[in-house]
C-alpha cells in the first residue's frame, strides 16, 4: 500500500476486496453530502393514480395456431440489487475523488466459482451528484464460465441499463423488431439533472414498408389502427429521459417518439413528467405495546401527461390523453405480535383529464376528486420452523433462503370518485385468498412451489364519465402458480377466472401470462408470454 496522507491519491497492488456501494463516499471520504436513505430498504409501493409502464418491449411473436398467438411480451434478464460486489484487480488507484483500475473483476456472487462475472478495463468509480457512478470502458459479462459476451463500454448510474445496444420488438408501437442504442447521459445545472438519448431504427417496419401502428389519415382520434404505407421518416423512433434533484424534489420526465413523420406526430408521441417528494414520518410512529410501526411516510406527487396508456388489470388497458394533477399518499407498514404484516395507504388524488368518455366519443375536460384507502394484510397460517441458517453455496437458484409457509393474504381498496360534472362513483373491493410456498430451491428436481389464488368481490354505486378509470365490478378469481421443473428452471402462470353468470367469459381462464425463468443465485433470465386472440 502507498498513500499520500496530503495529496489524498496513492495505490494498492494485489487487491481483493469488497466493494460497499451503501457506505461508497465514506470510504472513501469522497466530498459528498449524500443523505443516508438507505435505512429504507423494504419494498414501499407508493400508490400512484398514474402507474404507467414503460413502452419499449422486448419480444418475438410465433404464430403457433390458426386463431391465436402467443407473444413473448418481455424478456428480462436481472442481476439481484446487491450492496456489496467483490472485486479483484492487481493494482488499485485511490485518489480524493475516484478509484481506478486498468484491469479488474467484479462479481455479486459471495461463493466461488461466481456465477456472474464482470470483467473490466479501465475502470473507474466515483460519486456524481450524490450518487454512485462506475463507468468500465472495456467490459465482458461471463455466466456460470459457460457463456460470455462483451458489452463495450459500460456505465452503470444507480440502475441504468448494463448494455448500449440492444435489439428488441415492440408490435404495438414500433411494428416489430427494431435496434437501438442508449447513450451515457447528459449532466447539466451542476450535475442535478441529467438527459438521456436513445434512437430506434424500425427494422421490421422498414422492410415491410407499412405499418399497423397508426390510424387513417385525418381520421377521429378514435377509430381503429390500420394498414398503412410509410415513408423513410417512419422508420425512426426516439427516447428521452430525464431525471434530476430540484432542491429535494425528484424530476422525471419520460418521452417517446414512435415516427419522425410530422404528420403524424400526435399519433406516435407520449410524454409524462412528474415532480415527486417523500417525507419520512417514522418520528411520529404509532406507541403501542402490540403494534410495532416500521414505516411512515408522505409520498407527494406533481404529473402531467400526454398520450399514455394506464393499465386495468385484466380488464386491458385504456389511454389518457391529456392529464394534470397533483397527488398524496401517506404510506404506513404494521406488524403485530402475532406477526400480522399490515399496510395501510391513505391516497388523495385531484387533477384535470382529457380521456374518452364513458359510452361515448368525447374528449371533454373534467376535474377529478379521489379519496382512496388501501390495506393489505397477511396472516400466518403455518410456517416451517428452520434452524438459523445463512446462505451457502448449496443455494444455487435463489440469492435468498426461501421459508415454506401457509399465509392467507387479504386486501380492502376502497375509493369516493368525485368529477365536476356532477358524476360520481364509490367502490370497495374485497380480495382475499391463501398463499403457499413450499421447498427451499436448493434441489434439483420440483423443490419450489408458489402458488396464490385471490378471491375478488367489488361493491359499487355510481358510474365515471370516464373509460379509464371506471371500477370494474366483476366477481372473479386471480390464479398464479410458479414451480421449479429442473435445476434452475421455473415455469410460472397466471390468470383470471370470472365468476359472473352474465360475463362473456364465465367459467373461463382469461388473459393468460406464462413465464419461463432461469433462476441462479446471482442472475436470472425470464420470458413471458401473453396469449392474445
Amino acid at each position: 500500500i502507498s498513500y499520500n496522507l496530503n495529496s489524498g491519491k496513492g495505490f494498492i497492488e494485489d487487491v481483493y476486496g469488497v466493494l460497499d456501494v451503501v457506505n461508497f463516499d465514506k470510504d472513501f471520504e469522497l466530498n459528498s453530502n449524500i443523505e443516508n436513505k438507505y435505512k429504507d430498504l423494504f419494498d414501499r409501493s407508493k400508490i400512484r393514480d398514474l402507474n404507467y409502464i414503460n413502452t419499449t418491449k422486448f419480444g418475438l411473436v410465433s404464430d403457433l395456431e390458426n386463431d391465436k398467438r402467443y407473444e413473448i411480451k418481455d424478456v428480462d434478464l436481472d442481476i439481484p440489487s446487491v450492496n456489496r460486489w467483490r472485486f479483484k484487480t492487481d493494482k488499485l488507484f485511490i485518489d480524493g475523488e475516484s478509484i481506478k483500475s486498468k484491469r479488474i473483476f467484479f462479481t455479486n456472487d459471495p461463493f466461488n466459482k461466481p456465477q456472474f462475472l464482470l470483467f473490466s478495463r479501465n475502470f473507474s468509480a466515483q460519486i456524481v451528484n450524490n450518487k454512485i457512478k462506475l463507468v468500465s470502458k472495456n467490459t465482458w459479462v461471463n455466466f456460470d464460465n459457460k457463456f460470455k459476451f462483451p458489452i463495450g463500454r459500460w456505465s452503470v448510474y444507480d440502475r441504468d441499463k448494463v448494455s448500449s445496444w440492444s435489439l428488441g420488438s415492440d408490435y404495438a408501437e414500433k411494428d416489430g423488431i427494431y435496434i437501438s442504442r442508449s447513450y451515457e447521459g447528459i449532466n447539466f445545472f451542476d450535475d442535478n439533472i441529467s438527459l438521456k438519448i436513445q434512437p430506434f431504427f424500425l427494422i421490421q417496419r422498414a422492410i415491410n414498408g407499412d405499418s399497423k401502428s397508426f390510424r387513417a389519415p385525418k381520421s377521429s382520434i378514435f377509430s381503429k389502427k390500420i394498414l398503412n404505407e410509410t415513408y423513410f421518416s417512419d422508420y425512426f423512433a426516439l427516447e428521452i429521459d430525464l431525471v434530476g434533484k430540484i432542491n429535494s424534489w425528484d424530476l422525471e420526465m419520460n418521452s417517446s417518439l414512435n415516427s419522425f413523420n410530422v404528420e403524424r406526430l400526435s399519433e406516435s408521441a407520449r410524454a409524462k413528467i412528474t415532480l415527486s417528494n417523500s417525507i419520512n414520518l417514522n418520528k411520529y410512529k404509532l406507541n403501542s405495546k402490540n403494534i410495532e410501526e416500521k414505516n411512515n411516510y408522505l409520498d407527494i406527487q406533481l404529473y402531467s401527461a400526454f398520450r399514455q396508456e394506464v393499465p386495468r388489470g385484466y380488464s386491458g388497458e385504456e389511454e389518457i390523453y391529456f392529464a394534470n394533477g397533483l397527488s398524496l399518499s401517506n404510506t404506513r407498514n404494521l406488524i403485530t405480535k402475532e406477526d400480522i404484516n399490515l399496510n395501510l395507504s391513505l391516497i388523495y388524488d385531484v387533477g384535470q383529464f382529457r380521456a374518452k368518455k364513458k359510452n361515448t366519443m368525447d374528449l371533454d375536460p373534467l376535474f377529478r376528486n379521489v379519496f382512496a384507502l388501501n390495506i393489505n394484510s397477511e396472516i400466518p397460517i403455518w410456517k416451517r420452523n428452520l434452524l438459523p441458517e445463512t446462505i451457502n453455496n448449496k443455494y444455487k437458484f435463489t440469492p435468498k433462503i426461501i421459508k415454506p409457509k401457509i399465509s392467507w393474504v387479504n386486501n380492502i381498496n376502497s375509493g369516493i370518485f368525485l368529477y365536476d360534472n356532477g358524476d360520481y362513483q364509490n367502490g370497495v373491493s374485497f380480495n382475499t385468498g391463501p398463499k403457499i410456498i413450499l421447498g427451499n430451491l436448493k434441489n434439483n428436481f420440483f423443490d419450489f412451489t408458489d402458488i396464490g389464488l385471490t378471491y375478488t368481490n367489488v361493491l359499487k354505486s355510481g358510474e365515471s364519465p370516464f373509460d379509464f378509470d371506471n371500477i370494474n365490478d366483476d366477481t372473479r378469481i386471480r390464479f398464479e402458480v410458479s414451480q421449479q421443473i429442473i435445476g434452475p428452471l421455473l415455469f410460472s402462470y397466471e390468470s383470471y377466472l370470472p365468476l359472473d353468470n352474465d360475463h362473456i367469459d364465465f367459467g373461463e381462464f382469461i388473459d393468460p401470462i406464462y413465464k419461463l425463468q432461469v433462476k441462479r443465485r446471482a442472475y436470472s433470465f425470464g420470458l413471458f408470454y401473453v396469449e392474445k386472440d
